[in-house]
């Protein structure tokens, strides 16, 4: 059976996890920005989903309208 566990250790801060990485506070900053990029998709790519969507489903309306 299953033991729970509590984990009191400090969650480290980023600057901390970088440092311990061996990451300068630049290097730290940018791969934070790719991160961010690639986990949260931009409103332009979410406006660019909505409109290829929309297009499709006005093409498939009109072929079968004929």
């Amino acid at each position: 059976m299953a033991h729970s566990v509590t984990i009191t250790a400090p969650i480290p801060t980023l600057e901390e996890f970088g440092k311990d990485l061996g990451l300068s506070k630049k290097e730290q900053k940018s791969l934070l920005r790719i991160v961010n990029r690639t986990t949260k998709p931009s409103v332009t790519s979410q406006r660019k989903s909505v409109v290829a969507r929309t297009q499709k489903s006005k093409s498939a309306a009109l072929k079968s309208a004929r």
